[in-house]
């Protein structure tokens, strides 16, 4: 909905129209300004010009933005080239000579009124928490996964989106192969994929679920944080019963010897639970408000994410309560999971409400 200086208001409408309003009567109705609904619109005071925002496939004659004159009779349509199609608008601003775009899709793009230039200035998740991640075991890249249903590869360096993939469900989970020629992917309802890193182009899926897999065998809770030894011989998990327990590979039999628990070296350390990072939590802390961590690479420090939104630094190994730290506030609730780069140069952290 918009008001102009003279007493007019507009109002979007779900099939597409605009109605035009004085007081509180319908002087008249734009039919179809836009094929489908009209998220928003935008005006200034300074000419009156309208912009509107909606769902509308490109075409030559129409487009999800439209600029208007102040009567809502003529209008120009803008193709938004950022090399995919967009179709769906949110939001719309407009300032100097250029109209700022949010998109349902989670982009923003700047265009000249004049000249129609197009330009990407963000492009990110949306819809949804960012759970999974993982990066690079060579390269300072990384690469996210969402409930929004597409895997992306960034830069580290340069902070840019570099490549991402639609795969059409949510997806919870992505790791790198050791090489870092494959990701795995699991998804939310129990398929898992085998993508190329380079392409991220399907290798293989397979689905044996229809569900996440989240239990183990003689492990009471669902899993929240997994992890190698080093010779591949162990695996540990922290559950949702907040137990760390130590199983063998390939037989998975449970391992309750201290001894052989206490020589074995860890290829990761995810696990917010164990003697080695019960510093990592706070004074009257309950249960799930450490939600993340991870060690370093050169095993000198353990970051950790937490319910609150707060990513915390700590040395490793972390043994003393309550261990002094540095935080860093960067997330709304909660962190869902963080990792460092591969030279322990940079640390990523996710977020699980921040698109709201």
């Amino acid at each position: 909905m918009q008001q102009l200086q003279n007493n007019l208001t507009f109002t979007g409408a779900i099939n597409g129209d605009v109605y035009v309003w004085r007081d509180h009567y319908l002087l008249r109705v734009v039919a179809k300004a836009h094929t489908g609904p009209v998220f928003t619109m935008y005006t200034t005071l300074r000419d009156g010009l309208i912009v509107t925002g909606g769902k509308e496939r490109p075409t030559k004659e129409g487009g999800a933005v439209k600029l208007w004159d102040q009567e809502m009779k003529r209008c120009r349509a803008f193709q938004l080239e950022t090399g995919q199609q967009v179709e769906c608008v949110r939001s719309v601003c407009r300032g100097k000579g250029k109209i700022l775009i949010g998109t349902k899709d989670g982009e923003i793009i700047e265009v000249g009124e004049k000249n129609a230039a197009c330009n990407l200035l963000l492009d990110s998740h949306a819809g949804g928490g960012v759970w999974g991640l993982t990066a690079h075991p060579a390269k300072e890249l990384c690469i996210t996964a969402s409930d929004d249903a597409t895997i992306r590869l960034w830069d580290l360096t340069d902070k840019k989106l570099l490549n991402k993939v639609c795969v059409g469900h949510a997806v919870r989970c992505v790791s790198y192969s050791a090489d870092g020629e494959m990701l795995a992917v699991g998804m939310k309802n129990g398929e898992f994929l085998l993508l190329l890193a380079n392409t991220m182009k399907m290798w293989a899926k397979k689905r044996d679920r229809s569900v996440a897999i989240q239990d183990i065998r003689d492990i009471p809770a669902f899993i929240l944080q997994l992890d190698f030894s080093a010779d591949s011989s162990y695996i540990q998990v922290s559950t949702g019963a907040y137990k760390r327990q130590v199983f063998a590979v390939p037989s998975g039999k449970l391992v309750i010897d201290q001894t052989i628990i206490d020589r074995i070296t860890w290829a990761t350390w995810t696990s917010i639970l164990g003697d080695e990072v019960l510093g990592i939590w706070p004074r009257n802390a309950d249960k799930a408000e450490v939600t993340c961590a991870c060690v370093s690479h050169a095993g000198l420090n353990i970051v950790s994410g937490d319910d609150f939104g707060l990513v915390k630094l700590f040395d490793f190994p972390c043994t003393e309560k309550f261990a002094k730290h540095k935080r860093y506030l960067g997330h709304s609730p909660h962190v869902t999971n963080i990792r460092f780069s591969h030279e322990d140069k940079y640390v990523i952290s996710t977020g699980g409400d921040d698109c709201r």
